[in-house]
């Protein structure tokens, strides 16, 4: 088998999670990193003992290298859509991290570039290779429930103000807002199960808990309310749910400052050609980090439980619940997970990636539509939020 040598554009927490995956295959290698900021990308090439021509402060640069064939874009989320055309360009096969980019044209022109420029090009849903959802379709595929008509997804985010309020995702330019950065996730999930082009989505959201009146400037290890604030966060310490207990870097600006313009709360109506219709809500300052999902068929009822933490206190509970109509029995289907990121989802996602690449699997699960069509309804959602009327996802 041949080498299959990849070079991974961003070095920060994903880029390293992903990366671990990666080394632990057969014929796999991490032949390069590229990252402008120059001591993060020093510190993960040395991790992975990266020589000197693999270190790129550049990806323009990293582009033109021979060292690999095919590229990891774990970057910040408003700078895939440059480097993605540069790979393609440069004939690299792709995969791109969640979101795919934060405007539904340059998701569209990206995704165009990768046909024709005849090169792979996979999405970061990693959700979709955890056991648990992976068992989920397979049940509704198979009928169990009958045509799926209704459903309901709520998105608890337990870590919004770690992940997002304190760091650069707080602004609207570099994150696109939460229903693309964070709950691209679950949305991609509601599509996939239900298997239809969304049409239209109604929404609303807010602003109502982060965000305020204090400096941008501001920063949790300086600020005189450290000791009794709930959302202080210590940047030197941090340890993150999805790294294995490993350092997380995070940045610790105020959750309260003025410059905050993404949304903690979301709620959307959507509506499938096929005729089902779904409702969506993420919150991003609840005592829960958990999925649940609920999907009716004209048969019965399928509903996930994918629980993972309350108030900090890690509790692990993986449900597939299926009820019957005109029956009273339930059937609960406990799924075990892989160990590793995502419930698993990571190490089987990057196995995917490369039995694609090494022609054991014609296309991946996740692939670049799976991106537009997220991107779509978050975009048509934050659209109605402005407008307060229904808007079109895919004209």
């Amino acid at each position: 088998m041949k080498c299959i040598n990849i070079g991974i554009v961003g070095a920060g927490n994903r880029a390293g999670g992903l990366a671990h995956n990666l080394v632990k295959m057969k014929g796999v290698r991490i032949t390069g990193f590229c990252d402008p900021d120059s001591e993060r990308l020093n510190n993960l090439s040395d991790d992975f003992n990266i020589p000197a021509e693999g270190r790129f402060t550049d990806y323009r640069e990293m582009m033109k290298s021979p060292l690999f064939e095919s590229v990891l874009i774990t970057s910040p989320d408003h700078t895939h859509y440059e480097i993605v055309l540069d790979a393609a360009a440069h004939k690299k096969h792709i995969f791109c991290e969640k979101p795919m980019a934060l405007k539904l044209e340059h998701c569209i022109e990206m995704q165009k570039a990768a046909a024709k420029n005849n090169v792979i090009f996979m999405m970061g849903f990693c959700l979709r290779y955890n056991n648990l959802y992976s068992r989920a379709k397979e049940i509704i595929a198979s009928g169990e429930i009958g045509k799926v008509r209704l459903a309901n997804v709520v998105d608890s985010v337990e870590r919004g103000s770690a992940y997002f309020f304190h760091s650069w995702h707080r602004l609207r330019k570099n994150s696109g807002g939460l229903l693309l950065q964070k709950a691209t996730h679950s949305i991609d999930i509601m599509n996939w199960m239900i298997d239809s082009n969304p049409v239209s989505v109604y929404a609303l959201g807010g602003l109502d808990v982060f965000g305020g009146k204090e400096s941008n400037e501001k920063r949790c290890a300086d600020c005189s309310r450290k000791k009794t604030c709930p959302d202080f966060i210590d940047a030197s310490s941090y340890h993150s749910d999805y790294l294995s207990g490993k350092a997380f870097v995070v940045e610790d600006k105020c959750v309260f400052a003025k410059e905050i313009d993404i949304l903690d709360n979301e709620s959307l109506l959507i509506k499938y050609e096929n005729g089902a219709k779904a409702s969506f809500v993420e919150c991003n300052f609840t005592p829960d980090y958990k999925r649940e999902f609920s999907f009716i068929g004209d048969k019965g009822r399928l509903d996930i439980l994918d629980s993972y933490m309350h108030n900090g206190i890690v509790s692990l509970y993986h449900e597939i619940t299926v009820n019957k109509r005109h029956s009273a029995d339930t059937v609960k289907h406990h799924v075990q997970l892989r160990d590793g990121g995502h419930g698993g989802g990571d190490p089987a996602m990057m196995e995917e990636f490369i039995e694609v690449l090494s022609g054991k699997k014609k296309k991946p699960l996740a692939d670049g539509m799976t991106g537009v069509t997220s991107t779509a309804i978050a975009a048509a959602a934050e659209k109605s939020i402005c407008t307060g009327k229904a808007e079109s996802v895919l004209n």
